[in-house]
């Protein structure tokens, strides 16, 4: 089921839960913000509302937060194309 979120000012539909590779191999999938309660690391949880903040959903790999800024630039600009759908 996709779901809508918003990314650099622009609605966009994503398949949320699915998993999604990089152009260089990493996998990720977006998770919906209410997952952030299960997040307990305090660093992770900042992290995720920033992703949240950015694009509607949580990035992560399993239980992994994606946190580096060449990665999250590459997802977002993923996101913005239609192809996390």
């Amino acid at each position: 089921m996709k779901r809508s979120g918003v990314i650099n000012g622009k609605k966009v539909q994503v398949s949320p839960y699915k998993v999604f590779e990089t152009s260089y191999g990493l996998k990720f999938s977006l998770k919906e913000p209410v997952c952030l309660s299960s997040i307990t690391d305090e660093y992770d949880r900042v992290v995720a509302r920033t992703h949240i903040a950015n694009c509607g959903f949580i990035i992560a790999y399993k239980l992994d937060v994606i946190d580096n800024e060449y990665d999250l630039n590459e997802i977002y600009s993923m996101i913005e194309r239609g192809e996390c759908q």
